[in-house]
């Protein structure tokens, strides 16, 4: 029961990326042709890799157009990480940021390409849990938030 309470809040949830100019559509539609996002996997308030692990970033964007992608710390605008790919035929651009250290501060994380752009707010770079499982390990999960509070 529990189970499928779970499956439904992840199947239901918005889960959206905010783009310039365009109301964000659920995670499993891939963007309009041509349209610059971050993959749906992606979100504002998440936590990515820190150092020494360089995190890696994708999305969509018209074939052939370059697609620079920086990170910048929210509260004082320093650039920490400044990379430029070109998207594939297939659609799809992945960079590797460069690696930043874990810490609180948030950080802003804009892809621009052409005169679209796509933003990831409140970014913090740190520590990645990945738990998986059954009801074991929510119940374990929930010890550690438990844990740390």
């Amino acid at each position: 029961m529990l189970l499928v309470l779970l499956m439904l809040l992840v199947l239901l949830s918005p889960g959206v990326v905010a783009v310039a100019g365009t109301v964000a559509s659920p995670r499993w539609v891939r963007p309009r042709a041509g349209e610059l996002a971050f993959a749906k996997a992606y979100g504002d308030h998440m936590v990515l890799a820190s150092a020494p692990a360089n995190s890696s970033v994708w999305g969509y964007g018209k074939p052939g157009t370059k697609v620079t992608v920086s990170a910048s710390a929210v509260a004082d605008g320093h650039e920490v990480a400044t990379t430029e790919v070109t998207v594939t035929v297939d659609g799809t651009w992945k960079v590797f940021l460069a690696p930043v250290p874990a810490s609180s501060t948030a950080y802003t994380i804009t892809a621009t390409s052409m005169q679209q752009s796509a933003v990831l707010r409140d970014v913090l770079f740190g520590s990645v849990w990945v738990c998986g499982g059954q009801v074991l390990a929510l119940i374990f999960a929930t010890a550690l938030t438990s844990l740390s509070s």
